[in-house]
């Protein structure tokens, strides 16, 4: 019976990947589904319509007129569909998931016509789509374009799964290919949906590259997307005259405007409010807190902004921070940048749905939910284990083990490390802890790396043979890369001890408290790897902005120059939501980082990865960056050779 049933499951399956192959010799050449990286699956969405009418974004802007496109290839009337592939897309469209898959099962147990096989392909994507599986989706899709209603709703599954996985170009070219099979309405909403991926995609200048492989007109929505994160007119006259015949021109009066967005002029900060910013500037945090006040300042002056600002003492404690929001307030405060203690933003994410805006430079904890009108921005550890874990993926490199402090701030660290490398189709195979103040991390490193083990089988050989044979100690041959936190002394003997048992021959990361400015490795850290925001990397790759040599003057500073950063993002991210841009997905290229919205509010940061030399600091390529291979460490091989050990695994 269990043979039976196993058989039962399997046919339908075969049965589709022989139809695809048919349908893979029909078309010829046509082009195979626009492949993207694993990325963690996304929330089950809604049932996608197959009909190329969707609705405009709330809140967007009346259509515009958009100039003329790529002329569409001619295609002959579409066959109808069957009468199954019919009942399986109602069954779709109200939602009902489980009737759709019986009717396509019941479909696979007939024979179906050839030119029916490009509907039922759509349909296995909507399903996917609707279970929240795009890597599915992509690979579901329709190759044979037998209709412009199908094409159209094929390039937006496309897009949709793109999207999701992160690969914003990929989903940008989607939508521009879409929009060729649209016409009147239709195409309008299509690229106002094209423009809302645009706005909230984290653009670097590399994504101009793969715009630019792609062809289409993608190339140019991703130059403007990158124009849009440069608050400069002269960008956009630029884009304009690089792209005289783009879609994207329909856009240009609008942006360049007085009553447009905004996003192209100087930021008019609000008139008949003041700013207010909550920082502890007495007690434990004064310190913190003055660092972060100068950071703000130096944005605020270089910005050109005229806005009055009013600084107010957040204390230490949620009571002053509450009074301190109390007074601001009352002083007629148009919107409000921080306080900066967790504690103190839960004070007064608790009062409810806010008055004004507020940019607190901290989050949440986990167990709260998003009050509206609150923004989070923090400088939070967890961002450095996504990015190390993001990095080393991209690399090929799924498999790890982790040594992190014991304590709270380790505990986050290390959960958010594991969830992001399994999300990402990666394992954290073991983790230990340290206590913070030891020097001695080798029975740590030796239970990590199964040294034991494998010293364990030497005794037992010996044992049997009554002598002791020659023995060279083994690691465990299962982790691609090690995973840990540490000050530079820390860091220094945890990747020394690390090397001795036996994982010389493999990547290491750290979190961004392994790198202090202007400090010199040498050989103990040397190949190893961090992530950190882009300001700590100006300096050693002589990139330094004008406001990095304020910071160096400000006797407040000291070697706390992160914090300097996140006020300079602070301004930037409180102006954003002055201006109303403050959106899902709007993204601002930071001193921090490149940071975006997310559906919360709180904001997201992309890093950026090094590795250590003999000498300083290599930046790394991005882990997004297009056509990466995986960076081969000469570093690493210098220390095999010294070392005299070429990697073993037992």
């Amino acid at each position: 019976m269990r043979s039976t049933s196993k058989q039962r499951e399997l046919r339908p399956l075969a049965t589709f990947l022989a139809l695809a192959a048919i349908t893979g010799l029909i078309a010829g050449c046509v082009g195979a589904p626009i492949q993207a990286p694993q990325r963690p699956a996304p929330a089950p969405s809604p049932p996608m319509q197959t009909t190329p009418e969707p609705e405009p974004p709330s809140g967007a802007t009346a259509p515009l007129p958009l100039p003329s496109m790529r002329p569409v290839p001619s295609l002959p009337p579409a066959p109808p569909r069957s009468a199954e592939l019919d009942a399986a897309e109602a069954a779709l469209n109200v939602g009902d998931l489980e009737q759709a898959k019986s009717r396509i099962n019941a479909v696979f147990d007939q024979s179906l016509d050839p030119e029916q096989l490009p509907y039922l392909q759509l349909i296995n994507a909507r399903i996917a789509a609707a279970e929240g599986r795009p890597n599915a989706v992509l690979e579901r899709l329709p190759v044979a374009m037998i209709s412009a209603e199908l094409a159209a709703a094929t390039e937006g599954l496309r897009a949709d799964a793109l999207r999701e996985l992160g690969d914003f170009v990929g989903a940008i070219h989607a939508w521009s290919e879409r929009g060729r099979w649209l016409q009147g309405e239709a195409r309008e909403a299509n690229q106002e949906q094209l423009w809302s991926d645009l706005m909230r995609a984290p653009l670097t200048p590399s994504d101009l590259d793969r715009a630019r492989a792609l062809g289409g007109d993608v190339e140019g929505w991703i130059a403007l997307g990158l124009v849009a994160r440069q608050p400069a007119a002269d960008a956009l006259d630029r884009w304009r005259d690089d792209y005289p015949n783009h879609p994207g021109q329909a856009r240009f009066e609008t942006l360049d405007s007085p009553d447009g967005d905004g996003r192209f002029t100087q930021m008019p900060l609000p008139f008949g409010g003041e700013w207010a910013v909550l920082l502890p500037l007495s007690g434990p945090l004064q310190s913190i807190g003055e660092v972060i006040r100068d950071g703000w300042i130096a944005a605020y002056l270089k910005a050109g902004a005229v806005a009055p600002v009013r600084f107010y003492d957040a204390g230490s404690t949620p009571d002053e921070a509450l009074s301190a929001f109390d007074q601001a307030l009352a002083n007629g405060a148009a919107i409000v940048i921080g306080p900066l203690r967790r504690e103190s933003v839960a004070a007064i994410a608790q009062r409810g749905p806010l008055p004004v805006p507020v940019v607190a430079l901290n989050q949440l904890p986990a167990d709260m939910a998003w009050v509206p009108n609150l923004y989070q921005f923090a400088l939070a550890p967890e961002d450095e284990a996504r990015a190390a874990a993001d990095h080393a993926v991209s690399q090929g490199l799924r498999t790890a083990v982790s040594l992190l402090p014991d304590n709270d701030w380790g505990a986050r660290v290390e959960q958010a490390f594991r969830d992001r490398i399994e999300a990402l189709g990666g394992r954290l195979l073991s983790s230990r802890r340290y206590a913070p103040g030891t020097d001695d991390f080798s029975t740590s490193i030796k239970a990590l790396m199964q040294i034991g083990e494998s010293e364990s089988r030497h005794r037992q050989v010996s044992a049997m043979l009554g002598e002791r044979p020659v023995f060279e100690t083994r690691r465990r041959a299962d982790v691609d890369f090690v995973f840990f936190a540490g000050r530079p002394t820390d860091g220094r003997l945890i990747w020394s001890q690390f090397r001795f048992h036996r994982a010389q021959d493999l990547p290491a990361y750290a979190t961004s408290m392994i790198y202090e400015p202007g400090m010199r490795p040498g050989i103990d850290l040397a190949g190893s790897r961090f992530c950190d925001m882009p300001w700590m990397f100006d300096d050693a790759l002589g990139t330094q902005s004008p406001l990095a040599g304020v910071a160096q003057t400000l006797p407040s500073n000291g070697n706390q120059s992160r914090l300097f950063a996140m006020g300079v993002d602070a301004f930037a991210l409180a102006s954003s939501v002055a201006r109303g841009q403050a959106s899902l997905g709007y993204s601002v290229i930071g001193s921090t980082g490149e940071l975006w919205f997310d559906v919360n509010g709180a904001v997201q940061r992309r890093l950026d990865c090094a590795r250590f030399t003999t000498r300083g600091i290599d930046l790394l390529p991005r882990a997004t960056d297009p056509g990466r291979v995986r960076v081969e460490d000469r570093y690493l091989e210098q220390l095999r050779v010294e070392d005299g050990v070429r990697g073993s695994a037992w």
